[in-house]
């Protein structure tokens, strides 16, 4: 076992004897690269690059051709008939092989499993970004629960999924830890002179409230002709018939709506970073609201349902409203086109919000502590 030290007394550029190994393991359904990189991916490529343990962590994936520089990836090869308990056991034998401390395994629960199992003796922590459900049966809970117990820990996203997981586990309570995603503000540019742009930026399924989005939109730039839309769509869901639902919304707004889908993450920054105001209208329980705080960043004023995490990524530095709710939608939407002074206000409410709650050097330093604890509970 490698020694154990103050996290404050380390800085990630130190290249002496090692402190703990870390191996973080994105199993499925992510892309740990510039070009398709999920918001899980840039979760834990943000968390790697401001850790104290940077140059002692290593990621395992499927193989990509352009992974994140500077970063240590390990490819590993999977085969479009590979089941995914058969690929997470290659997984676990490729990280068992440099020996780590700590494996990370992010999101997926039965990969994780598959992996803990594999890999004897080496402790592994759950990176959960989605609600764990709890079965409603007692039988089933309490198998949940004795799977979920094995890990490590469970680290959740924000207080919401927290909250929700002690509730329907309460004897694991002690074991999981709350480690809000965050964002490098100093890597972000928000121009003073913002343009008359309303930006949608999400996956093109239901939850995300896209159509929802398209529909206020389109009722409010009727009536403010200056004013544009740009819509950056992720279809790795692949859901054919809502993307064309969304579009044909939109059509009559012809050339002053912009709709673009898979982009890279630097283009999506670049949106945010210009246009006034910003809509994260998930309809869904969000567990987290990554869009929410890049509006902060980029200078955006924020309009969001402030559903699931989103109320406490949102609380008073946001317009909150019932996306559902059409009439209240596009009246919001209006109130901000309107008025720039409240516009400004709503975006430096969320600029101060963002770099106090969800600076990035402060989530890392705490995730350097959650794995620190899970190497001393061996």
């Amino acid at each position: 076992m490698c020694r154990i030290a103050s996290f404050d007394a380390i800085r990630p550029d130190q290249s002496e004897d090692r402190l703990m190994r870390v191996a973080i393991c994105l199993p499925r359904k992510m892309h740990f690269g510039p070009e398709g990189a999920t918001a899980i991916d840039l979760c834990a490529r943000d968390a790697i690059e401001h850790s104290a343990l940077k140059n002692d962590t290593i990621v395992f994936g499927e193989a990509i051709d352009a992974p994140f520089p500077d970063i240590d990836y390990r490819g590993v090869p999977r085969g479009n008939s590979t089941a995914q308990r058969s690929y997470a056991t290659a997984l676990a034998d490729a990280m068992a092989a440099v020996d780590p401390d700590l494996i990370v395994v992010h999101q997926h629960v039965p990969s994780a499993t598959a992996i803990r199992i594999k890999a004897a003796g080496i402790p592994v922590l759950l990176y959960r970004h989605n609600l764990t459900p709890a079965p409603a049966s007692f039988f089933p809970r309490w198998m949940k629960t004795r799977q979920l117990s094995a890990f490590a820990g469970v680290v959740v996203v924000s207080d919401f999924l927290r909250d929700r997981f002690v509730t329907d586990f309460p004897k694991l309570e002690k074991k999981v830890w709350r480690v809000h995603n965050g964002l490098d503000y100093s890597g972000w540019n928000p121009v003073a002179e913002r343009e008359k742009t309303v930006l949608f930026v999400g996956r093109a399924v239901a939850a995300k409230g896209g159509l929802e989005a398209a529909t206020a939109i389109a009722a409010a730039l009727t009536e403010r002709p200056d004013w544009r839309a740009q819509f950056i769509l992720s279809r790795l869901d692949d859901d054919d018939a809502y993307y064309q639902r969304i579009i044909d919304l939109l059509a009559p707004l012809g050339e002053r709506v912009i709709i673009e889908t898979d982009r890279p993450h630097s283009h999506v920054q670049q949106a945010y970073e210009r246009a006034a105001i910003a809509l994260v209208p998930s309809i869904f329980e969000e567990p987290f609201g990554r869009t929410a705080i890049e509006a902060y960043a980029g200078g955006a004023a924020l309009i969001t349902s402030g559903r699931g995490g989103l109320r406490e990524i949102c609380e008073g530095a946001g317009e909150i409203v019932d996306p559902e709710d059409t009439a209240a939608f596009t009246h919001a939407l209006l109130s901000l086109i309107d008025n720039p002074d409240k516009r400004a206000d709503i975006a430096a409410r969320g600029k101060a919000r963002g770099r106090a709650q969800f600076d990035v050097t402060v989530s890392a330093r705490k995730l350097d502590s959650v794995y620190e604890q899970c190497i001393s509970r061996k």
